[in-house]
């Protein structure tokens, strides 16, 4: 395969992201061939497969980073054809977030037996 990485990224624990572009792919008959978009938190298994196009079509996905780490997206020619890539973001969004989750009992207080 022919692959393109982008350059790391630094993301926190919990950092929301958006993967998005526009693809244009043309490969072989082959079923199997196409344009393969993974990254390194989701990995393989994760992995976005787009076969033939017949025009320039958008693409979008998300990630949460588990961890404090850097992160790549890798887009791979997988076969045989060619493929044309335009307006790639890789975008932290801005998502509240919380920490931690507090338990809280507003109701009655309960009342002794005795």
């Amino acid at each position: 395969p022919v692959w393109i990485v982008s350059p790391p990224i630094s993301l926190a624990a919990g950092d929301f992201v958006r993967i998005s572009g526009w693809a244009h792919i043309d490969v072989a008959t082959d079923r199997q061939a196409g344009l393969v978009v993974s990254d390194s938190i989701g990995g393989r298994p994760l992995a976005l497969k787009y076969g033939t196009t017949r025009s320039w079509n958008p693409f979008v996905y998300y990630r949460l980073a588990p961890r404090t780490q850097t992160m790549q997206v890798r887009f791979a020619l997988d076969g045989i054809g060619d493929v044309w890539l335009d307006d790639i973001r890789i975008e932290r969004l801005n998502v509240p977030r919380q920490n931690h989750m507090t338990a809280r009992n507003d109701g009655p207080t309960p009342r002794s037996h005795e």
